[in-house]
């Protein structure tokens, strides 16, 4: 008897041990969750703002502070600079995500990234360092702190909407994950006024390795100079998460790897009957798209009128202006036939001076 209360105790303790274990190693989805205006983020969409390269944000009360405290710093370093910046888009901000250690900054330079691609690496982070200049010459972080208590305010919203509709664990369940779950980061951006779109982390600092980011505005465009900013998730939130890549597992390599990473979304219905259907885009669509851009539209109208969201829209004008910059073997050949031309040019006024010479009597 004494042997079989011994076995119970020691099998009731294992599975108290092991729950325990569960418990620590798979956090919970509130524990996995923040909710937060970024520094890096907000210190690059200023500087952007100032540069007049960035949708001007909804008025708010935020937003004329943030414009009054920033406007002697019109003409730093790092503004002039994004001023003559080529390949500028409203989610170049993104770029925040390089700097960590608040408030003693550190960069951390990734390996690589689009917008290398799109402007040179030595531009981006030369960029990257006069945006941590403009950080310690404008005093950023005491404004950054002076504004927490309005920062908290607007993050209590958005966790009771994201514990009250489950959407991390729509998430979760969208994206499988192999060891250890993600962490998920809502990220409020009081001054962007164009839209929200996820952000990649883990290609751009490896301390953010785990996080998956979803980046949101303050979108009310009827609001005035006395609103106080307001962020709203919703169901869109998985799918567009989804869009803008398998942010999490990268592409699948083999075989194995398929039952870790999401499903495709025309095989999975995630929780909450949410259609998980991925829209695709003709190309002609998209070059009408970028030309219309082009042609002088605003990038957030044309978003809008089309259905689609201005990072989306952004990720097109990427792609079309990658494809307009000619390779090396375009660029030779491009060499070689103004050359041709020059010559041609050369033979065919050779030959007009000897026919005006023959003409004369």
């Amino acid at each position: 008897m004494k042997t079989l209360l011994a076995f119970l105790l020691i099998l009731l303790t294992g599975q108290d041990l092991a729950a325990q274990s569960r418990a620590t190693t798979t956090p919970s989805s509130a524990d996995r969750v923040t909710v937060l205006v970024h520094p890096g983020i907000e210190l690059f969409t200023v500087v952007q703002l100032l540069a007049d390269k960035y949708p001007p944000p909804n008025q708010s009360v935020y937003a004329k502070e943030a414009q009054a405290y920033f406007a002697p710093f019109a003409n730093h370093p790092a503004v002039q600079y994004a001023r003559q910046l080529k390949g500028v888009y409203p989610d170049l901000p993104e770029l925040g995500y390089c700097l960590d250690n608040f408030p003693a900054v550190r960069i951390h330079y990734p390996a690589q990234t689009d917008w290398y691609s799109l402007n040179g690496q030595d531009s981006i982070q030369t960029y990257m360092r006069l945006c941590k200049q403009f950080f310690d010459d404008s005093h950023f972080w005491a404004f950054y702190q002076l504004h927490q208590a309005d920062y908290a305010a607007w993050a209590q919203p958005v966790r009771d909407q994201l514990a009250s509709d489950n959407l991390i664990g729509k998430l979760d369940s969208l994206y499988r994950f192999r060891t250890k779950a993600a962490q998920w980061t809502i990220c409020l951006d009081p001054l962007n006024s164009w839209g929200a779109h996820a952000i990649m982390p883990k290609t751009l600092n490896p301390r953010y390795a785990n996080w998956v980011v979803y980046n949101v505005g303050f979108l009310n465009r009827e609001s005035t100079a006395a609103s106080v900013p307001t962020f709203s998730m919703g169901s869109k939130s998985t799918v567009t998460v989804w869009h803008e890549g398998s942010i999490w597992g990268g592409p699948v390599k083999t075989d194995s790897e398929k039952s870790y990473l999401p499903l495709p979304m025309t095989e999975k219905l995630n929780p909450g009957g949410l259609s998980a259907t991925r829209k695709k885009y003709t190309p002609a669509f998209k070059a009408e798209c970028v030309r219309q851009v082009a042609a002088g539209a605003r990038q957030t109208d044309v978003a809008r009128a089309q259905g689609i969201s201005p990072a989306l829209l952004g990720r097109w004008q990427r792609e079309a202006l990658e494809k307009a910059v000619p390779s090396s073997a375009e660029r030779d050949e491009i060499k070689q036939l103004r050359a041709e031309l020059r010559r041609v040019e050369m033979e065919r006024d050779i030959l007009k001076k000897v026919v005006t010479i023959f003409a004369q009597p």
